[in-house]
């Protein structure tokens, strides 16, 4: 059985507006050849390496949250250094402010166990 010339632009059509929608969505550029559906696979395959970077980029942010918080706690002097020891209190309240896609900024206050982060 053939498909008819029409019902196939139809399905081409569609694939190409899904390409460009997800390229879009995604940042990742879509390079169009003779088969829409090919082009789909490409930037398939394109979106597990971005989703990899990025996820790489926020966790290189995180670290450097994470120094930048604990040199903010010994010059404030939440941790402490005495007698050849570090301390800290039970808790550390970490505020941070956070937004997610089509909301607005949030103020978030996270509470860490000291344990949690290596104190006994």
């Amino acid at each position: 059985m053939r498909r008819k010339k029409d019902t196939v632009a139809a399905a081409s059509k569609t694939y190409r507006k899904v390409n460009k929608l997800l390229s879009k969505a995604v940042g990742v550029r879509v390079v169009h050849s003779k088969y829409p559906s090919d082009d789909f696979q490409n930037l398939l395959d394109q979106v597990d390496e971005n989703m990899k970077t990025m996820a790489l980029n926020w966790y290189e942010r995180g670290i450097k949250r994470g120094i930048s918080f604990a040199t903010d706690c010994v010059l404030d002097g939440t941790i402490v250094k005495s007698r050849g020891s570090i301390t800290a209190p039970n808790i550390l309240p970490v505020k941070v402010r956070t937004r997610f896609k089509d909301e607005n900024w949030h103020r978030r206050t996270f509470k860490i166990k000291a344990e949690d982060v290596g104190f006994k």
